[in-house]
C-alpha cells in the first residue's frame, strides 16, 4: 500500500513539473542571444549613417557660399575701403603730375601774342602763363565784336596753337608766323603787324616780330 501510494505521489509530481515548463512564456527571463547581436549591429549601423549624414551636410560651401570648414579671411573685406581711397589719392597725384607735365608745352612757361588786322579791322591777343599755383591764361577778340576767354578753355587754346608752332629759341621769324597763320587760319595779307614773345623753363626766349606795310 506504501509502495502504490508513494508511486501515485511521484507521479503527480512529474505532471505538475510538465504542466510549468510548457506554460512558461518563452519570451519570460531568457532571450536569444543572436536576437541582441543583430539589434546591436542594426543600431550601430543608423549611428554610422546618422554619423555619415551629419558628416555630408557640414561638407562643402553653405548657401552663401563660403565653406564653414575653410577658414575665412576678412582682412580684405575691412580693408576694402581704405584700398579704394589710397587708390582715388594715387589717381589725383597722378592727374596732378600730368597737368604740370602738360603745362611745359615745348618748354614754354610764357606765351604773349598779339596781332593788328589791316585797315583797322581789329585786333586779336593771347597771353598764357604757367606758374607753380598752375596756368593762366586769356584770349582778347577784338574784331567786329569784342570777345574774350579765360579759364581752362582759354589755357586749352593756346595750347593747342602751341603745339601747331612747336616754338624754340631758334625758330626763324618766317616759320614761326607761318604756323600761326596756319593755326589761326589767316592769310598773311590780312595782318599789318605781328608779335611773338616766348618764354622757356631753361632761360631762353623767342622774340619776333614783324610790320607789313
Amino acid at each position: 500500500m506504501k509502495k502504490i501510494f508513494a508511486l501515485i505521489l511521484g507521479m503527480g509530481l512529474f505532471l505538475t513539473a510538465c504542466g510549468t515548463t510548457d506554460g512558461a512564456d518563452p519570451d519570460m527571463g531568457m532571450t536569444d542571444p543572436d536576437e541582441d547581436n543583430e539589434e546591436l549591429t542594426s543600431e550601430d549601423e543608423d549611428g554610422v549613417a546618422d554619423g555619415d549624414q551629419a558628416t555630408d551636410i557640414n561638407d562643402g560651401p553653405d548657401e552663401s557660399g563660403e565653406d564653414p570648414d575653410k577658414p575665412q579671411d576678412r582682412d580684405g573685406e575691412e580693408g576694402a575701403g581704405v584700398t579704394d581711397q589710397d587708390a582715388e589719392w594715387d589717381d589725383d597725384v597722378n592727374d596732378m603730375k600730368r597737368e604740370a607735365e602738360g603745362g611745359l608745352r615745348h618748354g614754354v612757361v610764357d606765351f604773349e601774342l598779339e596781332i593788328d588786322f589791316q585797315n583797322d579791322q581789329g585786333e586779336w591777343q593771347f597771353d598764357y602763363e604757367v606758374k607753380q599755383d598752375g596756368k593762366k591764361a586769356k584770349v582778347e577778340i577784338d574784331q567786329d565784336q569784342e570777345t574774350d576767354r579765360e579759364g581752362r578753355l582759354a589755357v586749352e587754346e593756346i595750347e593747342a596753337m602751341i603745339e601747331n608752332i612747336k616754338p624754340k629759341p631758334d625758330l626763324s621769324k618766317k616759320k614761326a608766323f607761318q604756323r600761326v597763320y596756319n593755326h589761326l587760319e589767316l592769310m598773311e595779307e590780312e595782318v599789318l603787324e605781328i608779335e611773338l614773345d616766348i618764354d622757356f623753363d631753361d632761360g631762353d626766349t623767342l622774340e619776333v616780330s614783324h610790320h607789313y606795310s
